[in-house]
């Protein structure tokens, strides 16, 4: 189990009005003449500091069968919790501002709100050389989409103490309003043991 919490401060410093900034001091200014008007209370009770904290309980539970000595399959599953709904937590949330990088509003508490991930992989080993393929299908909270991703890992042997390793994993994001955001990442490593 993995437990992670995550606090966060939003502030609005600007609005725009016909196209143009306007600071929040302005209109703090303009709302302490007009105060009692619909406009200016809701401005003024958006302009200031907006804290926010989430809680993640993350569990996880995962097998794996050797074959041949050589050979390994598995899988691995996980579960999130949270103290409330994570698309809403945060002044600025996930359903206010949408998941967009494009965005301006903010994203809410910073976390990527998975309900659940499926992770089947098989690995093989070839000497010194290790190979290791896996995918992922992971469903976030509610209606807010879906995760693939199709991950590699070659390791060599290089003596008894070191191992170098190259990783990487290959994502698509799918959310429910048609937008898909892919990500690449690779890593290179190596390891001492002594």
């Amino acid at each position: 189990m993995r437990l992670d919490g995550f606090r966060i401060l939003q502030a609005i410093r600007a609005l725009q009005v016909r196209g143009q900034p306007v600071s929040s001091e302005r209109i703090t200014e303009l709302c302490a003449r007009a105060r009692n008007t619909a406009g200016c209370q809701q401005a003024t009770a958006a302009l200031g500091n907006h804290p926010d904290s989430l809680l993640q309980a993350r569990l996880a539970l995962g097998v794996t069968e050797t074959l041949y000595d050589h050979a390994d399959i598995g899988v691995r599953g996980a579960y999130s919790l949270y103290n409330q709904d994570p698309t809403s937590a945060g002044y600025f949330s996930v359903a206010t501002a949408g998941r967009g990088e494009d965005s301006s509003l903010g994203q809410g508490v910073p976390v990527a709100p998975l309900k659940y991930t499926v992770r089947p992989s098989v690995a093989h080993r070839f000497g010194k050389l290790g190979l290791n393929l896996s995918y992922e299908y992971g469903h976030y909270v509610g209606a807010e989409g879906e995760s693939h991703a199709v991950g590699f890992k070659a390791s060599y042997k290089l003596s008894k103490c070191w191992r170098m390793w190259l990783a990487g994993e290959d994502r698509a994001d799918f959310d429910p309003r048609g937008v898909t955001r892919y990500q690449l990442t690779v890593a290179l490593g190596a390891r001492l043991r002594l």
